[in-house]
């Protein structure tokens, strides 16, 4: 278990001084960002071998919900990060940086979707990494 892993290891919250208390949870958010852009990598490369199909799932969505229990919202701001991943090649580093959030890369890939439906084409690979980069370190709220 890493450093990180270990201080965010549930405890009597209620017993820290205050400034452990913001330490506990600067590191905690951090880790979390560690956890989700690992995770990510990690859901890259199975569809990329389009390992959730040999395992009975008809869909990436359908393997992040149902085998790793993630809820429907969730799952869809992962597919939209692996879709991301094609035309972004360092998304997970810029996912635990905080340049990224699942959100801003769902909004993105909305606004790509209907962009192509307007221009009556999708979007180049280069076009989108384009709009990804325009959107960095923005905040979404």
């Amino acid at each position: 278990m890493s450093l990180n892993a270990e201080i965010c290891r549930m405890s009597n919250v209620i017993s820290l001084t205050n400034d452990d208390l913001r330490f506990k949870t600067i590191t905690c958010a951090k880790y979390e960002r560690q956890a989700t852009a690992t995770l990510i990598a990690h859901l890259v490369e199975v569809d990329r071998r389009k390992l959730f199909l040999d395992w009975g799932h008809g869909s990436m969505f359908s393997y992040i919900t149902d085998e790793l229990k993630c809820e429907k919202g969730s799952a869809s701001l992962k597919v939209s990060a692996v879709r991301a991943a094609m035309c972004v090649s360092d998304l997970p580093a810029k996912i635990e940086s905080g340049t990224l959030s699942l959100k801003g890369i769902r909004i993105v890939e909305s606004f790509v979707y209907h962009e192509g439906r307007a221009r009556g084409k999708e979007l180049s690979l280069t076009e989108k990494a384009e709009v990804y980069k325009s959107v960095e370190n923005l905040s979404v709220t």
